[in-house]
């Protein structure tokens, strides 16, 4: 197993992982098919925020690995924004923002713009805005705004839970 990232491996946010062909460089369509591009887009739950920040682990690393040892070549970028609410992910979507341990991230929208383009958006956010007392129908309003972000675009969504 790899070891957890340190916090300077996140400083600037989407950080992406590769793994199968396009690990090794070779062409977007090869025996496994083509290159499948993710973006991983949530708060600390996406980072994988641990030991009070100064390591992450997050699940787009995991994911990439499954994937190409199933036989897909893909490459997953991860934007995860520790502390920060659905809410605040929003009215900042075209711009960037810092997190509560200091790295910065692209906003959604600016994410899909800049890095894009990509197959998928796994969306993980809303338990910051649980813990700051946010009314369960506003949470969901920003969630939607979020996944309609992407939609917008073209890019299909899918909503990961908390564990």
């Amino acid at each position: 197993a790899k070891p957890p990232l340190r916090r300077e491996e996140l400083a600037s946010m989407p950080v992406s992982f590769t793994a199968g062909a396009a690990a090794s460089g070779s062409s977007s369509s090869c025996e496994v098919g083509p290159v499948r591009r993710i973006l991983c887009y949530g708060d600390s739950l996406t980072a994988g925020f641990a030991s009070n920040g100064t390591q992450f682990e997050p699940y787009g690393r995991t994911m990439a690995e499954r994937l190409a040892a199933a036989g897909a070549a893909c490459e997953v970028a991860v934007c995860g924004l520790s502390g920060k609410t659905a809410h605040e992910m929003v009215a900042t979507s075209s711009t960037s923002l810092a997190d509560i341990v200091g790295n910065r991230g692209k906003g959604l929208r600016r994410a899909l713009e800049e890095e894009g383009p990509f197959d998928l958006v796994l969306i993980m956010a809303g338990t910051n805005d649980m813990g700051h007392g946010a009314k369960l129908d506003v949470i969901l309003q920003d969630l939607q705004r979020l996944h309609s972000i992407c939609h917008e675009r073209g890019v299909p969504t899918a909503v990961l839970a908390p564990p």
